[in-house]
């Protein structure tokens, strides 16, 4: 099996690069070892579209799209909690509250590239630290372990997040799968890191767009 993640990066444009010529020595391969090669190409909607027109052969073997949401302002929400649980943290009730206001608010207005789980971690990571400021101006008495509402109030002073929560509403295309695959195997999705395995019964590319989680 080889897996190429942003694949699109093969597609520089120069004329002294070789991508055009690796994509076209891989559409060959595909063929003359379909029965012991799979290849995935996986990238962003709109890069992934400019990569099919490098090579003819890309989308002709295209035979259908499965379409994959990004994960939705609670399944986000589960997510930190996930972070939290791992981590031995606690979130007060206002902190909980402000959360999931955050969340929803981010949720509405994702764009192309919105992260999905690699935001929560970042929002956790951050909250982290505000939690880590905050204990060290009121030692001995602020708990080293439980989120409070200041603490996830101040995610919002984050310059890529106030963009995001500025933005009109937008729907992502998010990230493509191209597969090519000889046997029936099974399928495996890990959304929060942005990637999907479609393993398909016959040679075919499989086209999977994040319509709604690297």
């Amino acid at each position: 099996m080889l897996y190429i993640d942003e694949c699109y990066s093969l597609n520089g444009g120069y004329a002294t690069d070789f991508g055009k010529e690796a994509v076209a020595t891989l559409v060959k391969k595909m063929e003359d070892e379909r029965d012991s090669l799979t290849v995935i190409f996986s990238g962003y909607g709109r890069e992934m579209e400019e990569f099919l027109q490098m090579n003819p052969g890309l989308r002709s073997r295209i035979q259908f799209q499965i379409k994959f949401p990004h994960y939705t302002a609670d399944e986000l929400y589960e997510i930190f909690l996930k972070f939290c649980r791992e981590g031995g943290y606690g979130l007060a009730p206002a902190a909980a509250q402000e959360l999931q206001n955050l969340l929803k608010a981010l949720h509405r207005s994702q764009g192309e590239t919105f992260a999905n789980g690699r935001l929560v971690r970042s929002l956790f990571e951050r909250a982290q630290l505000a939690l880590a400021e905050r204990v060290w101006s009121e030692p001995g008495t602020a708990s080293l372990k439980l989120f409070l509402e200041e603490d996830i109030r101040s995610l919002k002073g984050y310059q890529d997040v106030a963009e995001l929560l500025k933005a009109p509403p937008g729907s992502a295309l998010g990230r493509w799968v191209l597969k090519a695959s000889t046997n029936r195997l099974p399928c495996d999705a890990d959304r929060s890191q942005g990637s999907f395995f479609a393993l398909a019964e016959s040679l075919q590319l499989v086209s999977v767009s994040f319509i709604k989680k690297s």
